[in-house]
């Protein structure tokens, strides 16, 4: 990336035992005490969508993959969502509202299936939310601080794992100087999501990884993926994020700058799906 100032953040976990195998806080890679930004707080966009709007919505059996919504302009008692670059497609199945990251049927399924219900799904795959965090713009990552790539990558290999969550760890035992184990550890695993969601969530997020726009589409395995990207003004973004995952791993991955201002934003053409998830696909 030409400006040295941008920075990123990944962490790839292991779907079997939920263990952090690499974790990545920045572009600096020696010094002390380094700013760790894989545990940093960052609006997560779109990322945040399967697991606090979709998710809980298939759980409470208020929508199907096939179930039609509306995409147009439409007021939520004063809350007025856009969708990027003000494109609407009219009436949607929740399938392509999913894939094609549309944000008014997001906004239309969490204001059906209710706030606090779905946050609590959210909250029980690790994701954190202020007090304040109680309105419909959650839906599309407006939280007041968001979460981080470590979290997020959590929640979506509770998605790999047929809805099972566990906390993501890197520490396995600790021992003294004879050998005596001080710490060991013992995964909490807790069944969040039904099989039956984290399936067809999969499903689906296997196909925004096919789309030709994305960089993961070249990978020969199936790959399920989540990109979001959150605008700062009309001609930047401050952040951008790929989640994805195989059998095996979980990768979240964050591109942006520590302070965002009108000299240190985005490319409004850097989303998701470009550089965040060339280094997913790198990874």
């Amino acid at each position: 990336f030409p400006d040295d100032k941008v920075q990123s953040a990944a962490v790839i976990l292991d779907n079997q035992t939920g263990s952090i195998s690499a974790m990545i806080g920045g572009r600096e890679h020696q010094g002390m005490r380094l700013y760790n930004r894989a545990i940093a707080s960052r609006q997560p966009g779109s990322c945040i969508k399967p697991v606090l709007v979709y998710a809980p919505a298939f759980e409470k059996g208020i929508i199907t993959a096939a179930t039609v919504l509306d995409d147009y302009r439409k007021d939520f008692d004063g809350y007025l969502p856009t969708n990027y670059k003000n494109v609407y497609y009219g009436k949607v199945t929740v399938r392509d509202a999913l894939k094609l990251s549309l944000n008014v049927p997001a906004v239309e399924v969490l204001n059906e299936t209710g706030v606090e219900y779905s946050k609590q799904y959210a909250i029980n795959a690790g994701i954190e939310f202020d007090e304040s965090d109680v309105n419909l713009a959650i839906s599309l990552g407006g939280m007041k601080y968001g979460t981080s790539v470590l979290d997020l990558s959590g929640a979506y290999r509770c998605f790999a794992m047929g809805g099972r969550y566990i906390e993501p760890w890197c520490i396995d035992k600790i021992t003294d100087a004879g050998g005596n184990i001080l710490y060991q550890h013992s995964n909490s695993e807790k069944q969040v999501f039904k099989e039956s969601t984290a399936w067809i969530i999969t499903d689906i997020l296997c196909d925004v990884s096919e789309q030709s726009s994305n960089p993961l589409n070249k990978l020969n395995l199936p790959v399920a993926c989540k990109t979001g990207t959150v605008a700062y003004s009309d001609s930047g973004n401050s952040d951008a994020l790929s989640t994805a995952y195989t059998k095996n791993h979980t990768i979240s991955v964050w591109m942006g700058y520590d302070k965002t201002d009108n000299e240190n934003c985005l490319d409004d053409s850097v989303t998701g799906s470009t550089f965040p998830s060339k280094i997913a696909y790198s990874a």
